[in-house]
């Protein structure tokens, strides 16, 4: 049984460049919301638009093997993406290790949050 599906250019693109975008909120939310309840859901919403986008753009024949692929992916980058922030850069992982958990969470559920919100407004 086939647990994902084979990403396009397209795809690869667009979560690319949400990717970059998701990653850049993270690095300045800090500056417009001060504290951290806010910017988890400043985080949240705009993960769910960007995903939602995603949905819309590259519309996939099946919703929840592009999820899974989706959050396969993201989890790997967003893992490694904090280890070397908090562990190499700063030297303060065990300080935001509930922190990263939270992140990481957030991360590999949203695009299966927001698959069924792409399904239940109409999509494929």
């Amino acid at each position: 049984m086939n647990y994902f599906i084979k990403l396009k250019n397209k795809d690869i693109l667009t979560l690319i460049g949400f990717f970059i975008l998701g990653f850049t909120w993270i690095l300045t939310d800090q500056i417009f919301l001060k504290q951290s309840g806010q910017r988890f859901i400043a985080f949240i919403l705009l993960m769910i638009l960007m995903f939602y986008l995603q949905y819309r753009i590259n519309k996939p024949h099946n919703v929840w093997l592009y999820a899974n692929t989706i959050a396969a992916i993201l989890l790997i980058l967003v893992v490694l993406s904090s280890l070397i922030m908090h562990v190499f850069i700063y030297h303060d992982f065990e300080t935001k290790f509930r922190h990263s958990i939270l992140i990481w969470t957030i991360t590999v559920s949203l695009p299966y949050i927001t698959g069924f919100l792409y399904l239940f407004l109409g999509g494929k």
